[in-house]
């Protein structure tokens, strides 16, 4: 049985830009702008699809329910899949799983597994900001501590103890929205990139 989302407020919270990050990982490709707030995307054998660059708009929720729609029928996947996708196509996500997939994590473990992701990430903020510093105390750059206030924590996923971080994947405008059609890499996704050349290892 197919599932349409059509809660005006979960689908909201999928923003142009997610909207603009999938539709590239498609196939998609930007054309020429739409009126005043929204882009046109072409693809070889897609259907035209339209995507606004504002959630501002007063029809957006139903813009959304029909990309996703669109994009579910040329995945041949659900909507609610789609829809899970979407909620991180503007994100970078970083996972750090404990090494013993089966361990038991204490409630006194637990901060320290946090602190320790925390104490990765913010090493490779530093080296982005002040890349020819070998060695880094507390608090010494205000960009990457800056940086750090913007990642975020997603809940912890099932059978290890996982530590998410989140952050903004593609450049926001002023008002904080993302810019639809652009190239542009923001800082946080130059950061994340740092971290993984410098600890990723393969789960195992």
């Amino acid at each position: 049985m197919k599932v349409s989302i059509q809660d005006p407020v979960a689908l909201r919270t999928i923003s142009p830009s997610a909207l603009d990050a999938y539709a590239r990982s498609a196939g998609w490709e930007v054309g020429d702008t739409f009126r005043k707030h929204s882009t046109i995307f072409t693809g070889a054998n897609l259907p035209e699809i339209i995507i606004p660059r504002t959630h501002r708009l007063g029809d957006y929720a139903s813009v959304v329910a029909t990309l996703i729609k669109i994009f579910a029928d040329v995945a041949d996947q659900s909507e609610s899949t789609i829809y899970r996708i979407l909620s991180e196509a503007d994100r970078d996500v970083v996972r750090i799983r404990t090494s013993d997939r089966e361990m038991d994590v204490t409630i006194q473990q637990g901060p320290d597994i946090v602190q320790g992701a925390k104490n990765l990430l913010l090493a490779a903020a530093y080296s982005h900001f002040v890349p020819r510093k070998a060695v880094f105390s507390p608090s010494t750059n205000r960009d990457a501590e800056e940086f750090l206030r913007t990642v975020k924590l997603q809940p912890s996923a099932e059978g290890s103890f996982l530590v998410s971080l989140v952050s903004e994947a593609i450049a926001l405008d002023q008002n904080g929205e993302g810019l639809v059609g652009s190239n542009h890499e923001p800082t946080s996704r130059l950061v994340f990139r740092n971290f993984l050349k410098r600890w990723r290892k393969p789960m195992i």
